[in-house]
């Protein structure tokens, strides 16, 4: 759920093309003129616990040429001259002997493409990676014991209000119990961390659960699923606010409505009992009581999708927990043209470039002396729930330590079964 424009998504995309593959025209031909090789993990962090798994990407850099006629005027005259460019640009995986690609740590012991490890005799590793002589720089990776956190399981219910204007009857006609179940399904798959081995990922102990009552105690026809047909001149977001915000300290309320974007926000309160939310430059309100809380549009302690989001949603089996993330508060994992964030205030967290519309991420970095939070240019398939054009497979402790600071002390965030 990125709330960006198109026009935006188009300009990342071509500053991409220019960055990443303005020598796309050179030909790289044996033998490879190497000038750098680089060596990348895919975490900050690696939980020592055996099972969660550090992987790598090792890329190599070559030296290129390329002469080409260009036309210059000379005393009035447009001729016609060479001029020779020159760049260094990545060596694509197929033109690598990958058998002579070696990655060590920095003892010399040498490492797997996947590393997992229970010894804590330090507290961070160095790794590095060799190719036909050239070694690479120097990346360290930290490690953590296994979390001793006891975490209170906590059970959300969740009632998904479907808001259609009565002209659009059938726009919402495909929107079924059975899909909802499954996005579900995926969200806890997700927050129990039942996907995948990622490095620093673990159990939230959260579980969401569909509404199966209304606040009154009626039965649901279908569970997690209130439908409500307004006339085409309601205005929606008024209509909820004054009518379909179930209890919100015993409901996570989901529209999926006409809406002109997204709706989902970022906490705006905290209680004043000694806990923190680290926020960047966003401002939190701090308060004594839950009841010093004020809301003033459903958006604020609640989430609304429109109904292509959701259709999306359902295509492709993910898409609702980077929106869960962020109403528990968690930033965006990336920074690009006017979207993101610099910093996600996770140490085991990396900040990517958002102009790579791919699963490969590259570190932010706004120039070649200016770095951010991850330092290096280091590259990494995503695999967390906040990074852009991802598979959303987990969440890292660091991140599951936020979002249950939010679910104790946020109001407008508490709601449990």
């Amino acid at each position: 759920m990125k709330n960006i424009s198109f026009f935006i998504i188009i300009i990342c995309f071509l500053c991409t093309a220019c960055e990443k593959q303005e020598y796309e025209s050179y030909k790289i031909e044996a033998p490879l003129n190497i000038v750098r090789l680089s060596l990348s993990p895919n975490s900050p962090v690696l939980i020592a616990d055996g099972t969660a798994e550090l992987k790598f990407i090792v890329k190599a850099f070559c030296a290129v040429e390329n002469t080409r006629l260009i036309q210059k005027e000379v005393d009035g005259e447009i001729n016609l001259i060479e001029k020779t460019y020159r760049d260094t640009i990545e060596v694509s995986a197929e033109q690598l002997d990958s058998s002579q690609i070696k990655i060590y740590q920095k003892d010399g012991t040498p490492v797997d493409w996947t590393f997992k490890t229970t010894d804590l005799s330090e507290d961070t590793l160095v790794f590095l990676a060799s190719y036909q002589g050239f070694e690479s720089t120097p990346r360290k990776v930290a490690l953590r014991p296994v979390p001793t956190d006891v975490f209170e399981p906590i059970t959300v219910p969740v009632i998904f209000h479907i808001v259609v204007p009565r002209s659009q009857a059938n726009a919402y006609a495909s929107i079924h119990a059975e899909d909802i179940e499954k996005l579900i399904d995926r969200v806890n798959r997700v927050f129990k961390n039942e996907i995948i081995h990622a490095p620093s990922s673990i159990d939230s102990k959260i579980t969401f659960e569909l509404a199966t009552h209304d606040p009154k105690g009626n039965e649901l026809k279908e569970k997690g699923i209130n439908r409500v047909e307004v006339s085409d001149e309601t205005s929606i977001n008024s209509y909820i606010k004054s009518y379909l915000i179930w209890d919100i300290n015993h409901y996570l309320n989901i529209y999926i409505s006409e809406f002109t974007e997204d709706q989902v926000n970022l906490p705006a309160y905290i209680l004043n009992n000694g806990s923190h939310l680290e926020m960047g430059d966003r401002y939190i309100r701090t308060v004594n009581n839950i009841s010093d809380a004020k809301y003033y549009s459903f958006n604020e302690v609640a989430i609304g999708i429109t109904r292509s989001t959701y259709y999306s949603m359902v295509q492709d089996n993910k898409g609702l927990e980077d929106a869960l993330g962020i109403f528990y508060g968690l930033f965006p994992t990336y920074y690009g043209i006017g979207v993101g964030e610099l910093d996600d205030f996770c140490d085991d967290t990396y900040t990517a470039a958002y102009s790579n519309m791919s699963l490969e991420k590259w570190t932010y970095q706004e120039d070649g002396n200016h770095l951010y939070k991850n330092g290096n240019e280091i590259y990494y398939n995503s695999y967390q729930i906040m990074d852009v054009y991802g598979p959303a497979y987990t969440i890292t402790y660091d991140q599951v330590k936020r979002i249950r600071t939010v679910i104790e002390n946020c109001p407008f965030r508490m709601m449990r079964k």
